[in-house]
């Protein structure tokens, strides 16, 4: 459970210089150039990343209980999972209505897909993690927002509705290939009941 949870604050604390040290982020980069920072803060994110994946089960296995799965929880959940992945894709696909309106899909879309876990996942690691990753979504959501708010540029992109019906393709044929096999072949558990 340890590197599992090394795994989780590694991986978070990868993706936090916006929200706890943005002016210490600038100087490093100013020292040491953007480049040196970005592999510094990858190979932070990877090896987080490596720890979560390869002790999950472990952890997993050793958990408790804290809530039970529920059939309901499952479905509503699948469906959160929509908008988690309709958001997430939207912030890749320029001038598509959710990232023009939202400001912040990407973050929005981690908050959906970390709500959606705690709400069927009920044992104490998948709560450490997914929980970590709704306060960090909430942390980063609060500071992108201040960011825009405080910014001087405010320019009005106009919206493509080819572009935002593209968002909205993608999320779903990305979700519809997640429900039938994706979940179980990346993560090894399926989502359809048989």
């Amino acid at each position: 459970m340890t590197l599992y949870l090394t795994g989780i604050f590694l991986f978070l604390a990868s993706h936090s210089a916006n929200i706890f040290f943005c002016a210490k982020k600038a100087q490093l980069i100013m020292r040491f150039g953007a480049v040196v920072w970005k592999i510094f803060i990858s190979s932070i994110a990877i090896l987080g990343l490596l720890l979560i994946i390869n002790n999950y089960a472990i952890a997993k296995e050793n958990s408790i209980l804290l809530w039970p799965q529920s059939i309901y929880g499952t479905y509503f959940a699948i469906v959160l999972n929509f908008f988690a992945l309709w958001f997430v894709i939207s912030a890749y696909i320029p001038r598509n209505i959710l990232k023009i309106k939202l400001k912040h899909p990407m973050v929005l879309g981690i908050k959906l897909w970390a709500l959606a876990h705690l709400i069927t996942n009920g044992d104490l690691s998948s709560v450490l993690l997914f929980g970590s990753a709704l306060f960090w979504a909430v942390l980063s959501f609060k500071k992108a927002r201040l960011k825009t708010n405080l910014s001087k540029d405010q320019k009005t992109a106009k919206h493509s509705l080819n572009a935002s019906f593209s968002a909205f393709f993608l999320g779903l044929m990305v979700w519809l290939y997640m429900i039938r096999v994706g979940h179980k072949d990346l993560i090894g558990i399926g989502l359809l009941y048989s």
